[in-house]
């Protein structure tokens, strides 16, 4: 099967650039995901020191808080309520449990009987005002569970209030809650330093609630769950923590970019070189296809038009920055158009010139040989006969003088021949039989006009044996895309010499140099119509008659989508 010349530089150049270049992109792809799993394992260390830190420090201030149940069981367990100045000495100790971890925030007790409530905080990082909202908050929620009588938690877990973002412990006695409040906004900004805290999304969970911290805010996140959180992001890493003993977790995103930044810069010029390749290798082939295939496409699409004899077809507005070569071929292209149509033109002129030829000299003959008929069939006074021979000889000429250039069914044909046969057998009765065989189908199929009468007329004229009746046959047939054609008698048959001149598609003359046009002119009028499409062949043997072949291709005016014309006329 043969391809295309897009076809085949396509394949060239996916068969030499494309392969190289993509090797080098898969390889330096590797590299930079081996490196990406090491950053990321990195990361993953840093989340679980750091968490893991903060899960020891938490679990001290647990240790420590047991210690403080035991020196004030007695307060902590009075119906009666608490002593304030007792109760700000409580207060104290308790901090001392909280401060121990070294971290910032609040550790606080209520008063259930006096509804009081006593803040302790890091000194130095919160205003006047902020403390005050703080308590408000802290009161409020307090007395929503006192209310609905919802326990305390007994875990560790995250607190979203308008006033700051806890990590929040708390305990119920008798008389008091006591709790504690790790600003985790200021724990995180303790990790700043970090690449990991600092310019990546962290997502922190407890219980059923969910958070997300970034640009040193911590924000309640209720746009999905918690694994959706993860699983979402395509074109990033996650490193995640997992408390053991509490209900808490933190992930974070880490952005494509945190990984890029340990690769070796030789590793991103290679796979960027073999990146540039590749678009360079399209665009090379863009600029090919645009300057050379395109230009080769186009000559080769007026090739295919003039082949279907669209001899009007021209390239035309072509781009300016077409090569001088593709200028000069263009060019060259349309001369030769405009001269296949001159020829064809020239062509279908001397078409015409020889076919008028024909009919000047074969009508005045016709002519002078009816008259000397009608003479001799008035002077034994056959007028039926004459009247009969009168309408034959005008439907033969109205036929034969008819001007067209056109085809013509075969029906209509084989009535001219039928007419003309019958014309014959007035003038040299019992000299001739005649048969014709057509197929249905071949009755509308198209031929050039005189076609099959001038072998017809041949072997009325040369064929006829004194004394003898010779037998004339049409047979006229469809194989496939040809149309099949014989005209057959048992005459006295064509003298070699003759017969070799008219193979050779010459016109013959004879002794007194008359030339002798009939078959000639039949041969020519097949080249014009068909080129190299149709072919004659003539047999012959002396006394044993005449054959003739003609093979053209089978058209119908339905089936023909064209002018039914010679070629180039």
């Amino acid at each position: 099967m043969k391809k295309s010349i897009t076809a085949k530089l396509g394949g060239m150049l996916l068969s030499t650039f494309l392969p190289l270049n993509l090797l080098a992109i898969i390889l330096c792809s590797i590299i930079i995901h081996q490196t990406s799993e090491q950053v990321q394992e990195a990361y993953q260390r840093e989340l679980d020191t750091a968490m893991n830190g903060l899960v020891s420090d938490l679990e001290n201030i647990e240790e420590r808080f047991s210690g403080f149940l035991l020196r004030y069981m007695t307060e902590l367990t009075l119906e009666e309520g608490g002593n304030p100045f007792t109760t700000l000495e409580m207060l104290e100790d308790f901090y001392e449990v909280w401060e121990s971890g070294g971290r910032q925030g609040q550790a606080w007790l209520y008063d259930k009987e006096g509804k009081r409530l006593y803040l302790k905080y890091t000194a130095g990082s919160y205003e006047v005002a902020q403390i005050e909202k703080l308590k408000a908050a802290l009161e409020e929620r307090i007395s929503g569970q006192e209310e609905t009588g919802e326990e305390a938690a007994d875990n560790w877990e995250f607190v979203f209030i308008p006033e700051g973002r806890f990590l929040s412990r708390q305990y119920e006695c008798t008389n008091y809650y006591a709790g504690f409040l790790l600003d985790m906004e200021k724990y995180l900004d303790t990790l700043g330093t970090s690449d990991l805290w600092r310019r990546n999304q962290v997502y922190a969970r407890s219980g059923g609630n969910i958070y997300s911290f970034q640009s040193g805010r911590i924000k309640n996140y209720t746009a999905s769950g918690w694994e959706e959180i993860f699983s979402k992001w395509y074109l990033a890493r996650n490193v995640r923590w997992k408390a053991a003993d509490m209900d808490l977790e933190l992930g974070i995103r880490v952005v494509d970019k945190e990984f890029r930044i340990g690769i070796p810069p030789l590793y991103w010029g290679l796979f960027g070189v073999a990146c540039a390749s590749v678009l360079l290798t399209v665009g090379m082939w863009a600029g090919l296809k645009r300057r050379v295939v395109h230009a080769l496409e186009t000559v080769n699409r007026g090739m295919r038009e003039l082949e279907q004899e669209h001899l009007d077809y021209r390239i035309a507005g072509w781009d300016k920055r077409e090569t001088e070569e593709f200028v000069f071929l263009y060019n060259s292209f349309n001369r030769m158009a405009q001269e296949i149509g001159l020829s064809r033109e020239k062509d279908a002129k001397m078409y015409q010139v020889q076919l008028d030829n024909l009919r000047l000299q074969v009508n005045p003959h016709m002519l002078l040989n009816s008259f000397n008929m009608i003479y001799s069939l008035a002077q034994s006074r056959n007028f039926q006969c004459i009247q009969e021979y009168s309408l034959l000889l005008v439907e033969y000429f109205r036929y034969a003088l008819k001007e067209t250039d056109r085809f013509v069914t075969v029906e209509k044909e084989m009535e001219f021949v039928e007419n003309y046969v019958n014309i014959q057998k007035i003038r040299f009765p019992g000299a001739f039989t005649s048969v014709h065989r057509i197929q249905p189908d071949c009755a509308e199929a198209l031929v050039p006009p005189l076609l099959i009468e001038n072998f017809v007329e041949n072997a009325m004229k040369y064929a006829l044996v004194s004394g003898s009746t010779i037998e004339v046959l049409i047979n006229i047939r469809q194989e496939e895309k040809h149309l099949l054609i014989s005209v057959c008698d048992t005459g006295r048959g064509i003298k070699p010499e003759i017969l070799d001149c008219l193979k050779r598609g010459e016109v013959y003359r004879d002794k007194m140099g008359k030339e002798h046009i009939g078959v000639w002119n039949c041969r020519r009028r097949m080249e014009v119509f068909y080129g190299d499409a149709a072919s004659m062949k003539i047999t012959s043997s002396l006394g044993q008659g005449t054959q003739v072949w003609l093979d053209v291709p089978y058209m119908t005016e339905a089936g023909e989508n064209r002018e039914l014309v010679p070629k180039g006329s």
